[in-house]
């Protein structure tokens, strides 16, 4: 059996299993990569040395979009894609196992940057303008953007609720009571990941979520909440790209949906949250990364605390 037709066997098993979706686009990537490496062999073929060479290209050929080598976390990710195939092919095809002993990529963490308050003004302002337009003879222009009401909408709820931009983009209108501003995170495929919780939205949010409501005066309740131009969903890469291009219209580097997740985090316990509560908040099944925003949260405080010192300052 080729290894491209075994694949499909096992995607169609796991995403009936309730693999989420999001998880077997990115072992499409992976295999539609080893394919393309490989030739596409028999599956029974492939050797540990196969497997090998295929972790190499990835780690030193494979470049982004943005023509850059992988990250750590992606290269672990297609090690996982690998394990979690091969164990299928044995359990269902009686094929043994060539990635037993695979190395596993080491994972480096990357430094949480939380947005700042500024940055954040700037990414709203842009929600609400185009970028600065020049003619010959004319003065500058900005122009209203159309979708200004609902980026605003969906960049403070990013910011007020910490959710995954996957979460957020399966959210129907009825998860959301923006009078009380309660939304309920309702569960997903096999539910390691996103656990059905609550969150909150502030006034502010709750404001820009209504008036974008109110604008869509035919939804129903079962209507995702968040909606393109044309009125399909918005996908995890559609807000990706709009996010990005907030960041380079306003002039905010490296923006992308995840750090308002951070920012919410560290805002949070520099608040005075507690990390129990943080944990229930974001879903995290353990608190492994509650305690990363932890750390950030007490550095401040040191920090401040340096800075404030009256014995210090006084020079006592």
């Amino acid at each position: 059996m080729k290894l491209s037709t075994a694949y499909q066997g096992y995607r169609t098993t796991k995403l009936g299993e309730g693999m989420s979706e999001s998880t077997l686009v990115i072992y499409d990537w992976v295999f539609k990569e080893m394919i393309a490496l490989l030739g596409d062999p028999e599956v029974d073929k492939i050797t540990k040395q196969d497997l090998n060479g295929f972790m190499f290209h990835m780690r030193h050929n494979y470049k982004t979009r943005a023509q850059k080598p992988l990250s750590s976390s992606s290269l672990d990710n297609a090690w996982k894609g690998i394990r979690s195939f091969f164990k299928w092919a044995f359990e269902d095809l009686g094929i043994e196992r060539p990635d037993i002993n695979l190395a596993r990529p080491k994972v480096t963490s990357r430094e949480i940057q939380p947005f700042t308050a500024e940055e954040v003004e700037k990414l709203l302002r842009a929600c609400a303008q185009t970028k600065v337009y020049e003619t010959n003879g004319r003065r500058r222009f900005r122009r209203e953007r159309e979708s200004g009401l609902r980026d605003r909408a969906m960049v403070l709820l990013l910011l007020d609720t910490g959710l995954r931009v996957s979460e957020m983009c399966r959210l129907k209108i009825k998860d959301v009571d923006v009078k009380h501003g309660d939304v309920y995170v309702a569960p997903f495929g096999s539910g390691q990941k996103t656990k059905p919780h609550t969150v909150f939205l502030g006034k502010v949010a709750r404001s820009a979520l209504w008036r974008y409501l109110a604008e869509r005066q035919d939804a129903q309740p079962d209507d995702p909440l968040f909606v393109t131009n044309e009125g399909r969903p918005m996908t995890r890469r559609s807000v990706h790209q709009l996010i990005q291009n907030l960041g380079e219209r306003s002039g905010v580097k490296d923006a992308h949906p995840h750090r308002f997740r951070h920012t919410f985090a560290t805002e949070f316990l520099r608040n005075g949250g507690t990390i129990e509560v943080l944990q229930k908040l974001l879903g995290h099944s353990t608190l492994t990364m509650s305690l990363r925003y932890a750390e950030i949260a007490q550095s401040d405080i040191e920090s401040a605390h340096r800075k404030a010192s009256p014995a210090d300052r006084w020079r006592l």
